[in-house]
């Protein structure tokens, strides 16, 4: 049993090292009361045996959730967190937020509540990464899970899944993704139900009365009559997978030498000096302004409200945040057909592009030799581009549809609503106390 835990303790942190760069792994291997209690992988982990019996649920305590996340988080999974709190708020439930800092961001966002230390109700709810699992256990520690029925919130990229992570569902009596894409992909290895709760896109808070632009064209250096497309991504979500260099390549295929068109590619976690390097040689020649800096929700509004179209040539994406943000917004988008994205983008709303699949030649952070992605098309990713700039009516068309779609299906009410249905099955199944039978 230790040997297993000091195997599976010494390939997570290979995949910690792959994912993070030799920089940032070796300034959280310095940080050695946050890892050293983790090294035997929370030795209270829930036994199979104890798994095959079904949680012991406390069944006194309250309907309701505690929602477990990285609530003040500059990044995806802090918005996806603050979302969640409010589709719990737009269905009735009673909740409480309970933060987990990261630590490579100013953790400065505001969430719907203010955080607490308890968590009171019988639902745990945990809004974060999947390798994060035995971090969260041993922060919160073992009465955290003790007698609530726990359940993870999970996205993933890829159709194939790490047996390293495999563990870190024994923490779980079930397991909540935000697409049919990881659905398909955690339900073919998961020993617990896996059940799809979409993200929430609510429409964004631009500049209005008593609250100035944080972000305009002019700090951009852009001028207000040039079409401006924007990407965004966080270096922690892999540069590879994220592929900013393909979305240069089409950009300057679709416009060359022309100074009325702009791509601005907003990144995060940019102490990766190779990938900003890489942006920038790709860049030369064409009017690509890159930058990077952790924004607050406010200045990333701002972003969307500036940029003309929206555009991801992603190689892999368990949902598409940003994507369903900038329809939200009302952008028309272009973005990869293969991933999470496909459950809201299709050929009516948005502008899907093709993509072929290919296998990884190499290990690449958490991804394997021989694992499954997609190569977009940059001629049709160019030619898309195009098309927005050149027929504005039609994209705005596109856009509006994009925009009532996921009005319709990402709204805290809509997933409020599965949400509810979902914890009040449990309930009744499990008969705790102060469930649908009981309120």
């Amino acid at each position: 049993m230790l040997v297993g835990r000091l195997a599976s303790a010494y390939r997570r942190g290979l995949l910690y090292r792959r994912s993070l760069g030799w920089r940032r792994f070796a300034l959280r291997l310095l940080r050695v009361w946050q890892w050293a209690p983790r090294l035997l992988h929370a030795p209270w982990q829930p036994s199979a045996r104890d798994r095959a019996r079904g949680a012991a649920l406390d069944g006194s305590l309250p309907f309701g959730v505690n929602l477990c996340g990285y609530v003040s988080s500059e990044t995806g999974l802090g918005e996806a967190a603050r979302q969640a709190a409010r589709a719990l708020e737009a269905a009735g439930l009673p909740f409480v937020l309970n933060d987990l800092r990261m630590t490579d961001v100013a953790n400065n966002e505001l969430p719907p509540v203010l955080p607490s230390d308890a968590n009171p109700y019988a639902f745990n709810w945990f809004c974060v990464n999947i390798a994060d699992a035995d971090f969260v256990a041993w922060e919160r520690g073992r009465d955290y899970f003790r007698g609530r029925y726990n359940i993870g919130y999970w996205a993933w990229e890829m159709p194939q899944f790490p047996a390293e992570w495999q563990a870190g569902f024994a923490y779980y009596d079930e397991v909540w993704v935000p697409s049919n894409f990881v659905l398909r992909s955690l339900a073919a290895v998961a020993p617990v139900p896996v059940v799809r709760v979409p993200y929430v896109v609510p429409p964004p808070e631009t500049e209005g009365p008593g609250r100035p632009a944080a972000v305009s064209r002019a700090d951009l250096g852009i001028g207000d009559d040039t079409f401006v497309f924007l990407f965004m991504f966080h270096f922690f979500s892999l540069f590879e997978r994220k592929n900013p260099l393909g979305l240069i390549q089409a950009f300057k295929r679709a416009f060359p030498g022309r100074e009325d068109v702009a791509l601005v590619i907003k990144s995060a976690g940019g102490n990766n000096a190779r990938g900003l390097a890489e942006m920038q040689r790709a860049a030369e020649g064409a009017q690509v302004v890159i930058f990077d800096k952790v924004l607050d929700r406010a200045a990333v509004n701002d972003l969307y409200g500036i940029c003309d179209c929206y555009a991801s040539l992603h190689r892999a994406e368990g949902f598409g945040l940003t994507l369903a943000e900038a329809m939200r917004a009302g952008k028309p988008v272009i973005a990869t057909a293969y991933g999470g994205n496909c459950d809201f983008m299709d050929a009516s709303n948005s502008y899907p592009v093709p993509a072929r699949l290919t296998s990884l030649p190499a290990d690449l952070g958490p991804y394997k030799k021989g694992w499954t992605w997609a190569e977009p098309d940059l001629e049709a990713a160019a030619e898309a581009m195009r098309r927005v700039y050149e027929d504005r009516d039609a994209a705005a068309a596109l856009a509006a549809r994009g925009r009532a779609d996921v009005a319709r299906l990402l709204s805290p009410e809509s997933v409020g609503r599965l949400i509810k249905d979902r914890l009040e099955a449990i309930a009744r199944a499990r008969r705790l106390d102060g469930g649908p039978s009981g309120r």
